[in-house]
């Protein structure tokens, strides 16, 4: 299985785009995640959704195979957010799944129009950007006005700089790389609600990832690194 090259495949036909253009490949692999839904809870996300139609087409699928098993357990169906259109749309995606999960590497790369790939301009697409976290910010309110939890991956989930922040704006689940998790359950534990609130809402306030960082530097009480990478 490929796809034809394209020039700007960031862009172009990949993850659910990929799956809803190809429906028997799509269905057989819905179906092999069903089929073990039977042996405990299986949770479905769906990357790169753009849109309410494209969730729903997908959902589409999903429904069709389950009807046609004998036997499925407990599913939970939710989308990663991962390009700003989701974002902006988070409170009616919010009502068809049971849960999101923040991509924060590909957010970060579309929302601050940079390559993440591309070392001329990858050094922009930083998840510490206040642009992306006011992303997630509306991402989390419109999750938890629906009732549903919200999660970060990609690398600022497992960055220590990020946990407080992340924290301070409402995300209930982080999903971290296994050799930074010690040091963010540390990190956690060391922190306070009503501190890292008031962490996440100044550093909405910033100007820039470098502002950001200085001041996550600065309320830990240790010196910043000349340079770091999110």
């Amino acid at each position: 299985f490929s796809n034809p090259r394209e020039d700007n495949p960031f862009l172009g036909c990949r993850s659910v785009r990929v799956s809803l253009e190809n429906p028997d490949r799509f269905q057989t692999q819905i179906e092999a995640i069903l089929m073990a839904s039977a042996h405990g809870c299986v949770k479905v996300m769906f990357p790169m959704v753009a849109s309410v139609q494209e969730l729903r087409a997908a959902k589409k699928i999903l429904k069709e195979v389950e009807s046609s098993l004998s036997e499925v357990g407990n599913i939970k169906v939710g989308i990663m957010v991962e390009v700003p259109a989701a974002v902006i749309m988070a409170n009616q995606l919010a009502k068809e799944v049971d849960f999101f999960s923040i991509g924060t590497n590909d957010l970060s790369q579309y929302v601050m129009a940079a390559d993440r790939t591309n070392s001329q301009v990858a050094n922009l697409a930083n998840g510490l950007e206040p642009a992306v976290l006011r992303m997630i910010r509306q991402t989390v309110i419109a999750a938890h006005e629906a009732g549903i939890s919200v999660g970060v991956c990609g690398q600022l989930g497992s960055n220590p700089v990020a946990v407080p922040i992340l924290l301070g704006l409402g995300v209930d689940e982080l999903s971290v790389a296994p050799p930074t998790i010690s040091i963010v359950k540390r990190v956690i534990s060391q922190l306070h609600m009503s501190e890292v609130e008031a962490i996440a809402h100044a550093v909405l306030q910033l100007d820039g990832a470098k502002s950001v960082e200085e001041y996550i530097f600065a309320q830990l009480g240790i010196e910043s690194p000349k340079s770091s990478s999110v």
